[in-house]
C-alpha cells in the first residue's frame, strides 16, 4: 500500500472528497511512481481527511477498520499518512 507523498503532480479523474466535498482532481506522487493505484492511500489538503483510491482512481473515506488495521500490521505506513495529514493541516493553518 502506498501513500500519496510530495514528488511530482499527477492528474486524476476529478473527485470529491467524501469529508468536505473539495475538488480534487490531482495528488503528488513519489518520483518513482507513474499514479496511483487502487488501494492507495492519500489526504485531502483542504480538510485532511484520510482517503483511499478506489477503482477507477475515485477517492473514498479511508475506512476505521483499515485505519486500524494499519496501526497494528504497518506502523512504518501509519506513521507517515499521520505525517502528511499534520502537514495538510498545518498548510491549511498557515492559509489563514
Amino acid at each position: 500500500m502506498m501513500v500519496a507523498a510530495i514528488g511530482r503532480t499527477i492528474r486524476t479523474p476529478e473527485n470529491l472528497c467524501p469529508h468536505c466535498g473539495y475538488k480534487l482532481d490531482a495528488c503528488s506522487v513519489p518520483f518513482s511512481l507513474d499514479s496511483p493505484s487502487v488501494g492507495d492511500l492519500s489526504v485531502c489538503i483542504d480538510c485532511a481527511g484520510l482517503l483511499q483510491f478506489g477503482k477507477g482512481l475515485v477517492v473514498q473515506a479511508l475506512a476505521q477498520d483499515v485505519i486500524l488495521d494499519l496501526m497494528l500490521t504497518d506502523p512504518s505506513t501509519y506513521a507517515q499518512l499521520m505525517q502528511f495529514q499534520a502537514a495538510a493541516l498545518a498548510a491549511k493553518e498557515g492559509d489563514r
